[in-house]
C-alpha cells in the first residue's frame, strides 16, 4: 500500500472511504485551492497564458492592493499625523530608558555618560541600532541629566529637528513625560 499526496492512502478495492478526513497533505492542497478561489487569484495573471495580454491593455492589481489598496494610516488631518508622530517618539524614548536602565545593570549601576554617547549602549537596543525619533533624527543624550534628578534625559529635537520650536516642531524632552 502506498500514499499519494493527492488522493490519499490506497485501499485495496482501489478508492479512499468518503467518510475519512483528508490526510495531511490533501488537506493542505486543499486549503490552497480554496484560497485560490477565495481570494480570485485566477483574475492576478496567475492562470496559464499569464503575460499574454495585448499591449496597452490594463494590468490587474496585485493581491496586496486587493487586499490592502493603501498602505500605511490615513491621517485625517495634519494635527493628527503630527499627534501620532509625538506618541510615537514618546514610546520611543520610554523604551530607550527601559535599555538603558538594563545597561545600568550591567555595569554595576552605571550609565553611559554624556561623552561615551548612547552609542555604548547600543547591544541593548532592538537589532543593536541606535533608535530615531519619528522623523528620522538622532536623540540628544545627556547622562547625568542635566534638567531634572533623572539618571538620563533623552530630546528629540521635533520636526524641524531644531531646538526649541512649537507644535509638531517642539522638542520632547524625557523628564517633561507623564509617568
Amino acid at each position: 500500500m502506498r500514499d499519494d499526496p493527492i488522493s490519499g492512502p490506497e485501499t485495496g478495492s482501489g478508492t479512499a472511504s468518503a467518510s475519512q478526513p483528508p490526510s495531511g497533505s490533501r488537506r493542505v492542497l486543499l486549503v490552497i485551492i480554496g484560497l485560490v478561489l477565495l481570494l480570485g487569484l485566477a483574475d492576478y495573471g496567475l492562470q496559464s497564458g499569464a503575460g499574454s495580454a495585448p499591449v496597452g491593455t490594463p494590468r490587474a492589481k496585485t493581491l496586496p492592493q486587493k487586499v490592502a489598496p493603501e498602505a500605511g494610516p490615513r491621517w485625517a488631518t495634519a494635527s493628527e499625523k503630527a499627534k501620532h508622530q509625538r506618541l510615537a517618539t514618546e514610546i520611543t524614548m520610554r523604551k530607550m530608558e527601559g535599555s538603558l536602565k538594563m545597561y545600568a545593570l550591567k555595569n554595576k549601576g552605571r550609565y553611559p555618560s554624556t561623552a561615551q554617547g548612547l552609542a555604548v549602549a547600543r547591544k541593548y537596543f532592538p537589532n543593536n541600532d541606535l533608535p530615531k525619533d519619528a522623523w528620522g533624527g538622532d536623540f540628544v543624550y545627556y547622562s547625568p541629566g542635566t534638567h531634572s534628578q533623572q539618571p538620563v534625559e533623552l530630546i528629540s529635537l521635533g520636526r524641524d529637528g531644531r531646538a526649541g520650536g512649537e507644535g509638531a516642531d517642539a522638542d520632547i524632552k524625557s523628564w517633561e513625560l507623564e509617568e
